[in-house]
């Protein structure tokens, strides 16, 4: 008599997949690929998260450089196409504006260092990345950073340029050319600066760091894992914070353009995220080893008869 015993079946498929897993974990050789958790804990850039490929490279060195050229060559003197508040917007300037030509350049000073150093950020972060963690990692971590500022660069003055609008500060003080001139307010028409308050440049550039910052630390354990790689994070929206005031303060922007400034800024930072750490594999399924061993099916010798048994690995 011959029957099919599911228990044997069930244990030697076991066995023979945990026998592939064990052979998989125990090997050592350096062309083995690593995914996920395994691949964080030998600090490498695991296989299964997307590269940074050739067209993402070209099209970020496209739109960054068209984008440029446009910021310094395009002119938006003269007329703006849109002057004045919305909402909230004439409230909190006459609220929180500084008159104090100390103080107002001391809060602009302190907004051009957190925006500046949003920047150096941007560069830094992966640099450490590969003294602590691996090389290979700061050149993917570059390159997701330039994309994403390769967006917001383009997105922040194709607006500008399209919209012009007049910074808050000319128009609310060009009528006191006394205190125009210690602000350094630009008020003549041809005066380049002067249209360029939609959106905020200076904020949507610290958000867009500080976005990167909080997604590289939270996908990989760069400084350990843990508080410390929160660290990163938080500084990086405190910098934000301290640059969204400090343009709004010294009325350089509308508060509106500050916030639109924080939206675009970290919604350019999710467009590599969604391109490659969103698109992980599993690091089980990603994983091909399980399936070298084939289905076999085997004649087990029983009293009284035989059984079936099926061993390997189906799924």
């Amino acid at each position: 008599m011959i029957r099919f015993h599911a228990g044997v079946a069930s244990a030697l498929l076991l066995t023979s997949t945990s026998a592939a897993a064990a052979e998989k974990a125990g090997s050592t050789s350096a062309d083995v690929a690593l995914h996920g958790e395994a691949a964080r804990s030998a600090r490498v850039w695991p296989e299964g998260i997307p590269r940074v490929r050739w067209w993402e490279w070209a099209g970020s060195g496209a739109l960054l450089g068209g984008s440029l050229a446009l910021r310094f060559t395009v002119p938006v003197d003269g007329e703006p196409n849109w002057r004045g508040g919305i909402l909230f917007d004439e409230d909190v300037y006459d609220a929180v504006f500084v008159a104090s030509p100390t103080l107002n350049e001391s809060w602009g000073l302190l907004g051009d260092v957190g925006y500046l150093g949003s920047f150096a950020w941007a560069a830094v972060d992966p640099l450490i990345a590969g003294f602590t963690y691996d090389w290979d990692t700061t050149l993917q971590m570059l390159g997701m950073n330039v994309e994403a500022f390769a967006i917001y660069s383009t997105v922040i003055t194709l607006t500008q340029l399209g919209v012009r609008r007049e910074r808050p500060q000319s128009t609310k003080e060009c009528d006191d050319p006394e205190l125009a001139a210690e602000l350094g307010i630009a008020c003549s028409d041809t005066a380049q600066n002067r249209n360029r308050s939609f959106i905020g440049g200076h904020t949507g550039t610290a958000a867009t760091a500080a976005t990167l910052s909080c997604i590289h630390h939270s996908q990989l354990p760069l400084w350990g894992s843990g508080g410390a790689d929160v660290l990163p994070c938080v500084s990086g929206w405190l910098v934000t914070a301290t640059v969204f005031t400090s343009r709004t303060v010294t009325g350089k922007h509308w508060v509106s353009d500050n916030l639109l400034g924080l939206f675009v800024g970290a919604g350019s930072a999710t467009v590599p995220y969604f391109l490659h750490y969103y698109l992980e594999t599993d690091p089980i399924g990603a994983d091909e080893t399980l399936l070298a061993t084939p289905p076999s099916i085997m004649v087990v010798p029983e009293t009284g008869g035989a059984s079936l048994a099926l061993s390997g690995t189906l799924w």
